[in-house]
């Protein structure tokens, strides 16, 4: 858990106002017949809008969120 520590450490030391992920935290939505629950990313905030959890010392709380999917 120290990483998620980390790097809310760093989000607030750099006053960062916006974070982008390019990965998915749930794969399984995606792609159902090739999800690997073992290969699933750190949850560092939650993906439900208004949920807020707790990194002492500090409280993550989701404000908004978009997937977007482009196929290559």
């Amino acid at each position: 858990m120290s990483s998620v520590f980390d790097f809310w450490c760093m989000v607030w030391q750099e006053n960062v106002e916006r974070i982008l992920s390019v990965n998915f935290p749930h794969e399984e939505r995606l792609y159902p017949a090739i999800y690997d629950p073992s290969k699933e990313t750190i949850q560092y905030w939650p993906i439900e809008i208004g949920k807020t959890v707790a990194y002492m010392p500090f409280k993550i709380t989701c404000m908004d969120t978009r997937m977007m999917v482009r196929e290559m």
